[in-house]
């Protein structure tokens, strides 16, 4: 008997070995960068730079890619919680920068950001499903990945068993996940 593609790929990738498996449930590691990314509704500071002509330099992205898993089915956080947890991340990236003069701009922006998750955002709230695996122990199949290299490192999970995970090559290097790139640009 042939053996499907998806058998043939798993077997390439390890996955026939007893000690790498694939998930079955949500197992318990933080989201990494790969996770952010391809979870992201892409909202970012798009709308305050465009339409109310602020922008600062993106400044919120990081406190944006959390809200946006906070409010994912991966995480079991309320809606209620997710966006006081937004609220706090912005806080601490207008803390964290020393330009006096973007601090007004910051402020109004953080504001804007939270009033709107706050009053028109629910629609992209999902609940929480237990049984769903996060997007780094899947295939990289998101567009939003075009241009960015990825690389699949095995991890140890708590069974002490191996799973198979992606990251995005550059968080990878930068957790000493790999040594060296066997890649060039």
């Amino acid at each position: 008997m042939e053996k499907t593609t998806e058998e043939k790929l798993n077997e390439v990738l390890g996955f026939s070995d007893g000690n790498i498996k694939k998930p079955k449930r949500n197992p318990n590691f933080p989201p990494n960068k790969y996770d952010l990314m391809v979870v992201s509704n892409g909202c970012g500071n798009h709308f305050t730079a465009e339409v109310l002509g602020i922008n600062v330099d993106g400044k919120f992205g990081p406190a944006c890619a959390k809200h946006d898993w906070d409010w994912s089915k991966f995480c079991d956080k309320s809606e209620e919680q997710g966006n006081d947890d937004f609220y706090d991340n912005m806080q601490e990236l207008v803390e964290q920068d020393e330009n006096i003069i973007l601090d007004p701009l910051e402020w109004i922006q953080k504001q804007v950001f939270h009033a709107l998750v706050d009053t028109i955002g629910g629609g992209s709230y999902q609940e929480y499903d237990p049984f769903a695996i996060p997007p780094s122990f899947l295939w990289p199949k998101d567009c939003k990945m075009d241009g960015i290299e990825c690389v699949n490192i095995k991890e140890l999970a708590s069974d002490n068993t191996y799973v198979l995970r992606w990251y995005t090559r550059q968080e990878a290097e930068e957790e000493g996940l790999i040594e060296y790139g066997f890649f060039t640009d």
